[in-house]
């Protein structure tokens, strides 16, 4: 089995500390997975992590690829990458869209890092946070990195603490 470090990727040991101190033991979603790294990171210690992605990244992962909704550009090296851990569960689809499949108060820990549009940003906190329980986290990947993530972040969270960032990962309590 791969580790985290072994996996390419731009999310720092700083950021992998914390995420995995959010993570451990409990029942994770990360939106956005790329090649996974993330997603080990938090497998590595969590309950069970649920991989909500499209798989159908440009090579740098900032778009998507058009075309019909089977052809996958990132999928084959995620499952490589994650291979062995029996605690990841892949949920192929549009972020917003696969929300409303899981109830509210689902999860402990929910890692937003898909599209870094404002837009999309926004839509996915509106979309996930309510499938936070109480006491749980919501965090941010490329907060106070990117404008848009930034931007979604303090107007949705404007009247909640958000913690951080360590290095470019913040995360809301609720």
């Amino acid at each position: 089995m791969k580790r985290w470090n072994q996996i390419s990727g731009v999310f720092e040991p700083d950021e992998v500390k914390k995420i995995q101190e959010l993570a451990r033991g409990k029942v994770c979603l990360e939106v956005g997975s790329l090649n996974g790294r993330s997603t080990t990171a938090m497998a590595e210690v969590a309950k069970i992590v649920y991989a909500v992605d499209t798989f159908r990244a440009t090579g740098d992962g900032a778009g998507q690829v058009k075309g019909a909704a089977h052809e996958f550009t990132v999928l084959d090296g995620f499952c490589a990458n994650t291979f062995g851990y029996t605690n990841i569960r892949i949920c192929i689809g549009l972020s917003c869209e696969i929300a409303g499949t899981f109830e509210d108060r689902s999860f402990d820990v929910i890692l937003i890092d898909g599209s870094h549009k404002y837009e999309d940003v926004r839509d996915d906190t509106n979309s996930w946070w309510p499938k936070v329980k109480d006491g749980g986290a919501m965090a941010f990947h490329d907060y106070q990195g990117w404008d848009g993530v930034t931007k979604a972040v303090d107007e949705q969270f404007k009247d909640r603490e958000i913690n951080g960032p360590v290095v470019h990962l913040g995360w809301v309590i609720k």
